[in-house]
């Protein structure tokens, strides 16, 4: 999707940006920048899935648990 604003096909697109101090993205060598003071929240959901199998499942699903507490 970068690569539409890279090659001008889009003037601006929704991304997440990085985490650091001022959000700047490096992609395929261009550096993406956000537009200063617009923000825009989208409610979604992350899901886990764990295996009730596997050796640690039970250990990994309570840790889960008490992460989302």
């Amino acid at each position: 999707m970068l690569a539409m604003v890279k090659a001008k096909v889009v003037a601006a697109m929704m991304i997440n940006f990085s985490v650091g101090a001022n959000l700047d993205l490096n992609y395929d060598g261009q550096l993406f920048t956000p537009i200063k003071n617009v923000k825009v929240v989208l409610p979604d959901t992350r899901h886990f899935v764990v295996s009730k199998k596997h050796p640690q499942g039970k250990e990994v699903a309570q840790a889960l648990s008490r992460g989302l507490k």
